[in-house]
């Protein structure tokens, strides 16, 4: 059986130096999932959710099961227990990101060992705060994480000297690697969306079948992810000061998020839900890569329509953050955008092709 033809690119665009470079999805993503998800009971539709996506599958049937229960489809969840198996997949994805993903960017040894680590104490990292306290500071920062979070200037400068662990030392590298971008606006907190800003997302997702894939926040195309979340965070300014508002700071803020989940600062995972009429609902679920909404309306006991908005395209649509990055690469290879796309940690595989103009 002949593989699928890869998508055609989403982004061709000129670079810094004149060249072309084009970013491109290597497998077709189920992002066109409507006629998957419709025309069938909403219990059906949660099974198909938890089979069409491998990347943050428990953030996609707990946004299914938020949204269907907001309109009266599905029995109240239990919140509690998707919060943490939402929260243990956020720091998965931050460790694969970190530990697997950018060393084999890099062509540096992969830590396999160490992911399996964490993920067996993600679930626990609030009930086992030792096992996950002690990977960190041993294996990740060469420090406690309680002094990392609150590192300043002078100390971010003597981390980076120190460089006591494999990724400090990436770390270390990455400063002042890849273009710097003037502030963009960053997608507002989950925890802080109002009734009004729902109900103005949910009316897009209705009424427009390609706002799933050009998303934008009354208008203006914003940021979302890690970087945004951590954005004001004291480690990240300091950051800033030295190398920049670049791919190495959004690489940065996840190592911040499985810090401050040794030390209790990272905020609880976000999960909302809105019912808008009757059968109708959206619900948000805050992933490691941004928020993710489902919206889907039921009739007559079926689902008759469905979207979902990922995390993905805020970053990765055209005039997102990412196209930006990747007109200011001016590297004589690709290594630049690399390292943008893997800072964005899309939820699919990309590949980026370079051609001289």
């Amino acid at each position: 059986m002949n593989a699928l033809p890869a998508p055609p690119a989403f982004l061709t665009l000129r670079g810094a130096r004149g060249t072309h470079l084009s970013v491109g999805f290597v497998a077709p993503r189920g992002t066109h999932s409507e006629s998957w998800l419709t025309h069938i009971r909403p219990a059906v539709a949660l099974q198909r959710v938890g089979l069409a996506f491998s990347l943050c599958r428990v953030a996609q049937c707990t946004t299914t099961q938020l949204a269907m229960h907001a309109a009266a489809a599905a029995d109240a969840p239990d919140q509690t227990a998707l919060a943490a198996a939402v929260r243990a997949e956020w720091l998965r994805e931050h460790a694969v990101n970190l530990l697997l993903a950018w060393p084999r960017m890099l062509r540096q040894p992969e830590e396999p060992a160490l992911v399996r680590a964490l993920i067996g104490v993600a679930a626990d990292a609030r009930a086992a705060p030792r096992a996950w306290t002690r990977l960190l500071e041993q294996d990740l920062l060469g420090m406690p994480p309680a002094d990392f979070v609150h590192l300043d200037a002078a100390g971010l400068e003597a981390w980076h000297r120190a460089s006591a662990t494999p990724l400090a030392a990436r770390f270390a590298a990455a400063r002042r690697a890849t273009p710097s971008l003037t502030p963009q606006p960053m997608l507002a907190q989950l925890s802080t969306w109002t009734q009004a800003d729902a109900h103005a997302l949910a009316a897009r997702m209705r009424s427009d079948a390609g706002f799933s894939q050009r998303p934008h926040w009354d208008g203006v195309v914003s940021e979302s992810g890690a970087g945004a979340r951590q954005f004001a965070h004291p480690l990240l300014a300091a950051w800033r000061g030295q190398s920049g508002n670049d791919a190495g700071m959004r690489m940065l803020a996840r190592l911040l998020e499985l810090a401050l989940a040794a030390t209790d600062e990272l905020p609880a995972v976000n999960m909302r839900a809105w019912k808008l009429h009757a059968g109708e609902a959206m619900a948000a679920v805050d992933t490691a890569r941004g928020p993710l909404l489902h919206w889907l309306r039921i009739r007559a006991g079926q689902v008759v329509a469905y979207r979902i908005l990922a995390p993905t395209e805020w970053n990765f649509r055209g005039g997102g953050v990412l196209e930006q990055a990747l007109t200011r690469c001016d590297g004589p290879d690709d290594a630049q955008a690399r390292a943008w796309v893997l800072a964005l940690d899309p939820c699919a595989e990309c590949r980026v092709e370079r051609s001289d103009a």
